[in-house]
């Protein structure tokens, strides 16, 4: 991922729904945002600082390739 406003073009992140730049009945915003706090201005905020870190932190090879594959340890092991 480039930087945080790159995030916003995938369609399928849900990034761009909870900042309100796409709509879709598939996500629960309002249940996303109160995790970070109770005002939306607010949350908005941490939620917008959280995801800058995940950003500076970069790629993560653990958290690629989709959950089943990652439970069973990796191609690898899924092949076997």
């Amino acid at each position: 991922m480039p930087d945080l406003k790159a995030l916003s073009g995938f369609a399928y992140s849900g990034h761009s729904r909870i900042l309100r730049l796409k709509k879709s009945d598939w996500q629960d915003v309002k249940k996303v945002i109160g995790m970070f706090g109770k005002s939306r201005y607010h949350a908005l905020k941490k939620y917008e600082q959280f995801i800058a870190n995940g950003v500076d932190e970069g790629r993560k090879p653990e958290l690629t390739g989709g959950g089943l594959i990652r439970s069973v340890g990796g191609w690898h092991e899924g092949m076997s």
